[in-house]
């Protein structure tokens, strides 16, 4: 084959997938940086949802691409460069803003959705094995990673708890505990009562 045919070839190839990929991959990828999502396959269904958004980005560009036209604007190598540049990246880049923007919620779990606030609550973990461990939650220093990230929920201060699940003493020299989703199978969280936790008001249960 021909260098020169080789080279069209090439050619060809990079402005179809800077055409057709380029801006649902910046639209996909600003949204992930906005609402967390599990890791994106482009080989397989996320090349088509990338190549879907690419073609509703160019439908909603028409209209812009004709009145450039029929003003002779593309014969100005700055407006035919404005053009291009807000096509293929920054109009892709603001769509991915607005459907953030347009979802009642960015939080991809219930999980997320609850530990992430700034309430803090006294917390009974049910491990997969039966024993309970009673703690605190606190909105300062304790901590719970968010999706995709695997869950992990850190309590700054462990209690005594009953069978019943009431709240005890503090367990001495408590400096808190790490624990792995692997390792339990519910939580249920309690509204902040008295400082101690024995006064907690029920709040409700995550699993």
């Amino acid at each position: 084959m021909p260098l020169a045919s080789i080279l069209q070839s090439g050619t060809l190839l990079i402005v179809t997938i800077l055409v057709f990929f380029t801006p649902g991959f910046i639209s996909i990828k600003v949204y992930d940086l906005l609402v967390p999502t599990g890791k994106r396959d482009f080989s397989s269904s996320d090349l088509f949802e990338a190549f879907g958004y690419s073609v509703l980005n160019y439908g909603l560009f028409v209209s812009m691409g004709y009145v450039f036209y029929i003003s002779n604007l593309f014969e100005n190598p700055v407006a035919l460069g404005f053009y291009v540049v807000f096509a293929l990246f920054i109009a892709p880049a603001i769509g991915g803003v607005l459907v953030k923007n347009l979802q009642n919620t960015t939080d991809s779990t219930a999980w997320d959705h609850v530990l992430k606030d700034d309430k803090g609550y006294w917390t009974i973990i049910t491990l997969n094995n039966g024993k309970k461990i009673a703690g605190k939650f606190g909105k300062e220093k304790s901590f719970a990673t968010t999706y995709p990230q695997k869950r992990e929920i850190y309590l700054e201060k462990l209690y005594d708890v009953d069978e019943n699940g009431k709240f005890g003493d503090p367990v001495e020299d408590s400096k808190g505990i790490i624990i792995s989703e692997d390792n339990f199978k519910m939580i249920e969280l309690f509204r902040k009562g008295e400082e101690d936790g024995k006064g907690q008001e029920k709040e409700g249960q995550e699993e």
